[in-house]
């Protein structure tokens, strides 16, 4: 006797391998390894890269970003930078990305920070200007236009944090981690 539980897994089941013999058959991005071209940071070595597994997504996970700068140290910063091979299959248009940032700044009165991070065709800068104070953690999201349609490869990220430091003040600002993600 079946159960409706039983009826229910056996549907997903037959519905699961339908999806997944339909998702075999389309086309999909195909990403190479993240090829490390220089680290100021020191990160590399911790860093994380995760691929989804239909290709759309991708994340780079930091044991942080991290630019430090004390009334001592005037100015640092920290860098990494380097790229994916990517081959998008011919008649697939990606008409727009999606770059995520999430990291943590603290700023005093006379402190500030920049970070500028590159993913694929963009870049984006963010400026916390002195006197403006902060402690806190950061997200930021951009959505990026693909007018050709197709990824730029050699698919380049590289980000770049830096501290500024005034008299008697504290400046962090890291980076965690980029998340992006193609869409039609």
């Amino acid at each position: 006797m079946m159960t409706k539980l039983t009826v229910w897994l056996a549907a997903a089941l037959i519905s699961g391998a339908a999806v997944l013999a339909h998702s075999a058959d389309m086309p999909s991005l195909q990403w190479g390894g993240f090829v490390v071209e220089s680290d100021t940071s020191g990160k590399a070595k911790s860093m994380g890269v995760a691929i989804a597994p239909d290709s759309m997504s991708v994340s780079l996970v930091f044991d942080a970003i991290h630019a430090d700068a004390s009334a001592g140290t005037a100015e640092v910063t920290a860098a990494i930078a380097g790229h994916f091979g990517v081959s998008q299959p011919d008649g697939m248009v990606i008409a727009k990305m999606r770059v995520d940032l999430r990291g943590f700044v603290h700023t005093d009165k006379n402190g500030s920070g920049h970070l500028t991070v590159q993913v694929g065709p963009t870049t984006k800068s963010i400026d916390w200007p002195v006197g403006m104070e902060r402690n806190e953690d950061f997200t930021e999201s951009i959505e990026v236009a693909i007018p050709s349609g197709r990824l730029p490869s050699p698919f380049v990220v590289s980000a770049s944090a830096t501290a500024k430091a005034g008299a008697e003040s504290n400046t962090v600002v890291t980076l965690d981690s980029i998340d992006f993600s193609v869409g039609k």
